[in-house]
């Protein structure tokens, strides 16, 4: 006695066949990857950033301190309006 297959094959997808585009009309181009610059492109492509090593032990404890402390937010909070300023120029009024 054969024993049969529990699990059915499932039946083949039939795809439709490929299409050239009508006359006049010009076909997609196709994404380029991430970093890859277009031909005849100047710019480099762009490197990853290398992944930065967490502090531990007396190290860690400074830079803790130095990120909470009253000169340390005002520090950061003034690099994060710099950076708003440079992408979003024009965004703030200035006060006279």
């Amino acid at each position: 006695m054969a024993k049969e297959n529990p699990m059915p094959k499932k039946p083949a997808v039939k795809r439709p066949a490929f299409k050239p585009a009508p006359l006049g009309l010009a076909p997609k181009a196709k994404p380029r990857p991430l970093g890859v610059a277009p031909k005849g492109s100047a710019r480099k492509p762009a490197t990853p950033a290398m992944p930065q090593k967490s502090l531990r032990g007396p190290d860690a404890i400074k830079e803790y301190q130095r990120q909470i402390s009253p000169k340390g937010v005002k520090k950061t909070e003034s690099g994060a309006k710099k950076g708003l300023d440079k992408k979003y120029p024009g965004l703030y009024k200035k006060s006279k």
